[in-house]
């Protein structure tokens, strides 16, 4: 039988809280170096006297930002799975490696329902409402090129919530 240990030492608690205040201080840090390499790329003009143009490649960061958290968030997942999952979760006795763990034997390796369902919705509203913009602009306001650029961005959409649904089956597996 595992016990658990319930108190903490001070220094695992001041750990914990370094572990989260550094990565966020250097992301600031790193958010503003990107932003002022992106004014030196795009220097303020006669159209853009503020050099605000360098604010609209923000996403890229976020998203850059956005992939390294779901790797490391997927190799947390894939070792709590290994550690007995949801229904008979186990904490390792020492310090571990987890290409050293074994798929748990009691995991049949089914994700919640949910990871699928509440996507899902999202998606199919969003992709309603491209389709809206895509009848509006064919039917109504006969302007082709936005018809292509929601089209393109229906497809995206499409092919992004696919790729989602084989991730989740992958991960899925024990």
């Amino acid at each position: 039988m595992t016990v658990v240990r319930l108190a903490a030492s001070s220094a695992q608690v001041a750990g914990s809280g370094t572990t989260e205040s550094v990565p966020r201080v250097s992301s600031n840090f790193l958010a503003g170096a990107y932003i002022d390499l992106l004014k030196t790329l795009h220097p303020p003009s006669a159209g853009d006297p503020e050099g605000l143009f360098a604010y609209r490649y923000m996403f890229l960061f976020s998203g850059v930002i956005a992939v390294l958290a779901f790797i490391f968030h997927y190799k947390v997942f894939r070792a709590w799975k290994r550690l007995g999952g949801d229904t008979s979760y186990e904490a390792p006795d020492s310090r571990m490696d987890i290409t050293t763990l074994r798929p748990y034997p009691g995991d049949e390796g089914k994700s919640p329902k949910a990871l699928i369902i509440i996507p899902g919705v999202m998606w199919l509203g969003s992709f309603l409402g491209i389709l809206t913009w895509c009848a509006y602009y064919w039917w109504w306001d006969k302007n082709s090129f936005n018809v292509m650029i929601f089209g393109v961005a229906g497809a995206v959409s499409a092919g992004l919530f696919f790729a989602y649904t084989r991730f989740v089956r992958f991960m899925e597996r024990p």
